[in-house]
């Protein structure tokens, strides 16, 4: 299946791109965040939430939740994996997670990094679900009339589905520069599978869970 349909770039850089909001290359109207994640050692959620005032009621929800203003969400658990969700840029959230390993005084067992960057694509035009099964053939036709598929390798675990109306859901990027490059060939296959006056319903079907 390599080669059918988006060529990939080479493998990605090691390093993280401190990349803004402004610079990530995302076009005007996409919904993202960033969701990052650490693991503190000798950490103590009671402390945690002593310090910073979060909220925290375990028959609730297992982990404590911080919201800040400007930095995201910090939700903690008691095993010392903390997460940074709706961060606005991967350098915020990884210095925010080193900021606050410091704050604490734990030791950084496994350092800040990116988990996962979701991504919403608004609406453009309605598309030809046919035509998106024939140009990535291993796609499913889901029971609403959206198309689902994982990219093929280096990017293997982004799924992306793509809905009726054109707009398009991303999970699983890892990085900036990872979900820019699924983000321009999700866009390319929109415009060249645009939906004619006919329609067109056909392809394998799943059901909704």
């Amino acid at each position: 299946r390599s080669g059918l349909i988006f060529p990939m770039a080479e493998a990605l850089a090691s390093q993280v791109a401190a990349l803004s909001l402004e610079e990530s290359g995302i076009p005007t109207g996409a919904v993202f965040s960033i969701i990052a994640t650490a693991t503190f050692a000798d950490f103590s959620i009671d402390r945690f939430v002593a310090l910073t005032k979060a909220d925290y009621d375990p028959n609730e929800f297992p982990a404590a939740k911080l919201r800040t203003p400007d930095q995201g969400t910090f939700v903690a658990f008691r095993n010392g994996n903390v997460l940074l969700c709706n961060a606005r840029s991967e350098a915020v959230a990884h210095r925010a997670l080193a900021d606050l390993a410091t704050e604490l005084r734990c030791t950084l067992a496994v350092a800040p990094h990116t988990d996962s960057i979701p991504c919403h694509l608004p609406a453009c035009h309605a598309i030809s679900a046919r035509m998106v099964t024939q140009r990535v053939p291993w796609a499913l036709l889901h029971g609403s009339g959206s198309v689902l598929w994982r990219f093929e390798p280096p990017h293997q675990n982004v799924e992306v589905r793509i809905n009726r109306d054109g707009s398009a859901d991303i999970h699983m990027a890892r990085t900036m520069q990872e979900l820019r490059l699924v983000v321009r060939e999700v866009q390319r296959l929109v415009q060249e599978c645009a939906a004619t006056e006919d329609g067109d319903e056909e392809g394998e079907c799943i059901e909704e869970d």
